[in-house]
């Protein structure tokens, strides 16, 4: 998504949920520091190449952490005869989606995330050769001090605002991590995109270390579900020849 189109709409979430913009500049300028001072972390500009590979004219199957998780991914995964019709496909996953899918013995190829699940099966899978696409705003910045000096591997950091001014980050479109990682799939050229655990009324609950639900309560659950608003509006925005909930057309090679 170009930023002439994205910045308007980030201006309309940011007054519809009462953020702040200026704290979002100030996590971007935050993560950028802290990626930079961490020598455990790989190149970003090979990282950058990395992702691009990782996506670009593949089948990328995008996993969600809605309340349908569990059942979509055993479907998916279930004698492997979904994944044999689809071929050579790449894994993202979307935060805490980490943790169900590695409990299921697959770690992703990509992690796009702000930190808000389960930290421990995230950094695990980046040690074993996931990129993550990390992301920082303006509500994570005291996740970010703590966490990203104990990664190790691929990192990429990215914004929901302008990034031009921020050396390092990068900013495709998109607002949760879910359909950020759609919007990062479409930019860098997915042939197609399969949606898993985006379906079902209502917010799933936040997914642990471990795929563990933890539940969401009062104010945490509303807000979570105002911005599932905005999530299903910038999903409808994709391109619907590129991008399909899994089950609804064939997942067969078009």
């Amino acid at each position: 998504m170009e930023m002439k189109d994205w910045l308007p709409l980030y201006r309309e979430i940011v007054d519809d949920l009462g953020l702040s913009e200026e704290n979002d500049i100030m996590a971007s300028r935050e993560l950028a520091a802290l990626i930079s001072a961490n020598d455990e972390l790989e190149d970003r500009d090979v990282n950058l190449a990395l992702l691009e590979d990782y996506i670009r004219s593949r089948t990328c199957i995008v996993i969600g952490g809605g309340p349908r998780l569990e059942e979509e991914l055993d479907e998916l995964l279930g004698g492997d005869r979904v994944l044999r019709d689809l071929g050579d496909v790449t894994f993202i996953t979307a935060d805490g989606a980490t943790s169900s899918l590695m409990k299921r013995g697959i770690t992703p190829d990509v992690i796009v995330t702000d930190l808000d699940g389960g930290f421990e099966d995230q950094r695990r899978a980046v040690l074993l050769g996931s990129l993550m696409v990390l992301h920082g705003h303006g509500d994570n910045m005291d996740v970010l001090r703590r966490r990203v000096p104990e990664l190790s591997g691929c990192v990429v950091g990215s914004t929901q605002v302008d990034p031009s001014p921020v050396p390092g980050l990068i900013n495709m479109g998109g607002f949760t991590d879910g359909d950020r990682a759609v919007h990062i799939a479409l930019s860098l050229g997915a042939e197609r995109i399969i949606l898993v655990g985006f379906s079902g009324e209502g917010a799933g609950d936040k997914i642990m270390d471990g795929g563990r639900r933890e539940r969401l309560k009062g104010a945490d659950r509303e807000m979570k579900e105002r911005k599932l608003r905005w999530m299903r509006r910038l999903l409808d925005m994709a391109d619907p020849e590129r991008v399909a909930p899994f089950g609804k057309r064939s997942p067969g090679r078009r």
